[in-house]
């Protein structure tokens, strides 16, 4: 973990080595003062050299101006020098969640994720900055302070070791507890970040089914779950900060009772007695730096070593070392004895072997789960196959470098996502380089040309969170926008029109027609009126393909397709009769 850190410090080694030297430059000169007050009374007071005593003042005032200047410099570098480190640390952590598959993204949270890119991480800048200051100046000032007091006592400054190092034994070990504690808590923070997207995200469902107070009562549960943490912390803090305040107020109480005797036996001037309690003082500065660190950055420690952990999760989809681009495929797709099951021991698809031709429209139909989406979602490598292999112009996917192979296969899925900006910023998702006049082309081509100059800021309207201000038939030509946009070579229809209404969706067949003129196309779709002069129609059932062809050669046996046909057909004609359509 050490090695981790001290890799986000070597782009500001400059900062941060300025950081170090202003602080122990702060330091060095704190220890000027009880050497100065020895000096005096001990060397000047009985000589009466007031010129003496006012030019070690005057010095004296100079130090400390200097030391104001430095702590001033400490501030503001330390703290960009902090700022920087948790940018990023942000910033990797957010790219490496970029990598990941969507099986990662299936088995965790959106808000846990979320909590730990930035919650998680609020505290690390601070610990960034202060952390190795701390420990440079207080290590220095403990060293330098103990080695001074040694030449003026030893039994003192014994008796102030022991009870330092009992000091620091305890903080160390309240500081080890603490982080523990902190990591669960940022459990309990990523529990209700997880909890909050889930409920904002889904509200018309819990104002539409009056789930408020179900809602209210779960989410409560986890804010009593995360106070309870939080007392645990507490008491380990009160307990640790009543030892540390014990320790610091008897130390100096300690000192002039053995210091006195000291000194009243003649075996340390007067001099040397009143610098040893300044250096008493003065030596639980650092301690009290060491005490601030145990309770103020546990949590900074904690959240270093949830994002080390999450950078130890290796993509499972990733280039291999001598991945090649995909030169300008035309489109024939090959599946070979290809397995592939979402857990352990529930497989999905098992030797499916399949060949799609170039240009060729390719329907799936069968029951739901029975892996038609699945097939498809192999193709861009959304989700790692576990046998066989699948080319494309006689490439392996697996050795086709993933933006590559992306970038030749458009997806139009039914749950369409927008971004929460402006049409524009959605449609450009497709090419992001594009120009004015190919955004214009791309929205002609799906229908949604005269939607956009209605509005008045035109391209520039913004659409709301997830394009919540769209209707489902505007959000789904917005989608065809992007694919048109992107121009792919292989296009991946996924019930891109399901959800909508019969005028919406001849509309937008329309356009998925014009779309698919010269690209290998799969289809998934529930409604078999979208799928029947398709190429070729395939049969999915849970483990691969049972039967394939065209409509009407599979309507001339009597396998599952045709039961499928038939029961959909007798159910829309009882809605006819029923008066639902």
């Amino acid at each position: 973990m050490l090695k981790q850190a001290i890799k986000y410090y070597k782009p500001y080694k400059f900062l941060f080595l300025i950081d170090l030297l202003c602080a122990v430059a702060v330091a060095v000169i704190e220890l000027l003062f009880p050497y100065a007050i020895s000096h005096i009374v001990d060397d000047l007071l009985p000589l009466g050299k007031w010129d003496e005593m006012v030019k070690i003042s005057l010095l004296l005032v100079l130090a400390y101006f200097i030391n104001t200047f430095l702590y001033m410099v400490i501030d503001y570098w330390g703290e960009k020098l902090g700022m920087y480190i948790e940018n990023d640390l942000r910033n990797d952590l957010f790219t490496h969640l970029q990598k990941m598959s969507y099986q990662f993204f299936d088995n965790n949270k959106t808000g846990q994720l979320i909590a730990k890119v930035t919650n998680d991480l609020h505290q690390i800048g601070t610990v960034a900055h202060y952390a190795p200051e701390q420990f440079l100046v207080a290590g220095s000032m403990l060293v330098t302070t103990v080695i001074i007091m040694m030449s003026i006592s030893k039994m003192l400054a014994c008796l102030i070791v022991i009870n330092v190092g009992l000091l620091l034994a305890v903080n160390i070990n309240f500081t080890k507890v603490m982080v523990n504690i902190s990591r669960r808590l940022f459990g309990n923070v990523e529990e209700m970040s997880a909890e909050l997207e889930e409920n904002f995200a889904g509200i018309r469902v819990v104002q539409a089914y009056c789930c408020e107070a179900h809602q209210r009562e779960t989410f409560q549960k986890t804010t009593e779950r995360y106070c309870k943490r939080q007392q645990e912390g507490f008491l380990r803090m009160a307990a640790c900060n009543g030892i540390t305040y014990f320790v610091t107020k008897l130390l100096p109480v300690l000192i002039i009772l053995a210091g006195g005797w000291l000194a009243l036996h003649g075996r340390i001037s007067e001099g040397q007695f009143f610098s040893f309690i300044l250096l008493t003082n003065l030596l639980l500065k650092p301690v009290e730096m060491l005490s601030n660190f145990a309770a103020r950055y546990p949590k900074g420690i904690a959240g270093f070593q949830n994002f080390v952990e999450l950078m130890k999760i290796e993509p499972d989809i990733k280039d291999r070392e001598d991945a090649v681009e995909l030169e300008q495929p035309k489109g024939e797709i090959v599946f070979k004895d290809v397995n592939f099951s979402y857990e352990e021991g529930k497989t999905v698809l098992e030797n499916l072997s399949l060949t799609i031709r170039e240009g060729e429209t390719v329907a799936f139909v069968g029951n739901s789960g029975s892996g038609k989406s699945t097939i498809c979602g192999l193709i861009p490598r959304f989700y790692e196959i576990s046998k066989g292999s699948i080319h494309i112009e006689g490439k392996n996917i697996q050795d086709i470098r993933l933006k590559s192979l992306r970038q030749h296969i458009g997806v139009v899925a039914q749950d369409v996502f927008l971004f929460s900006g402006t049409i524009e910023e959605n449609i450009r998702v497709g090419k992001q380089d594009a120009s004015e006049e190919e955004l214009w082309k791309a929205a002609k081509q799906a229908n949604l040309y005269d939607f956009i100059i209605e509005q008045p800021k035109g391209m520039k309207t913004m659409i709301g969170e997830r394009g919540i201000k769209l209707s489902g038939g505007q959000k789904q030509r917005l989608s065809i926008a992007r694919m048109f946009l992107k121009n792919p070579p292989i296009l991946i229809l996924d019930e891109a029109t399901s959800a909508l209404d019969a005028e919406n969706e001849m509309e937008i067949h329309r356009s998925l027609r014009e779309l698919s003129k010269g690209r290998t196309t799969l289809l998934i779709a529930h409604r078999f009126s979208t799928i029947k002069d398709a190429s070729r129609i395939i049969v999915v059932e849970p483990g691969g393909t049972i039967q394939e062809g065209t409509h009407e050669e599979l309507m001339k046996g009597n396998g599952i397709y045709k039961k499928l046909y038939e029961l959909q057909q007798n159910a829309l004609t009882n809605d006819r009769l029923s008066g639902k359509e």
